[in-house]
């Protein structure tokens, strides 16, 4: 069976945009990343912890240990960044959801690919 010339432009045609779509779409989409917030490295206890006649004020105590543990953040990543922390830097899925493995405030340099 053969393609008349005119048939054939447009199967080209129709398969350019179709790529062009898949390509606008990708570069629109969004993915919800979570990542730990680590808690600041110099967090010190407040004074206000021990109170008068050296009694320990349970209510400071709690809410310091609150500053303490890790915060999870979601942050918005594109298809092209997502890509490419998963193939340099790190994201993991844990229970269906994309968590990143690494803290992207800090400067990582260039790694290698580990493939």
């Amino acid at each position: 069976m053969k393609i008349g010339r005119k048939t054939q432009i447009a199967l080209s045609a129709a398969a350019l945009l179709v790529a062009l779509a898949f390509l606008a779409i990708g570069v629109l989409r969004s993915h919800v990343v979570l990542r730990e917030e680590a808690p600041p490295a110099d967090a010190m206890p407040p004074p206000s912890l021990i109170g008068p006649g050296g009694r320990v004020d349970h209510a400071q105590v709690q809410k310091f240990m609150e500053q303490l543990q890790p915060r999870i953040v979601e942050m918005q990543i594109g298809d092209r960044e997502l890509v490419r922390n998963a193939t340099f830097t790190g994201v993991a899925r844990r229970d269906g959801v994309l968590v990143l493995t690494y803290d992207p405030a800090t400067a990582t340099g260039k790694q290698a690919c580990p493939t």
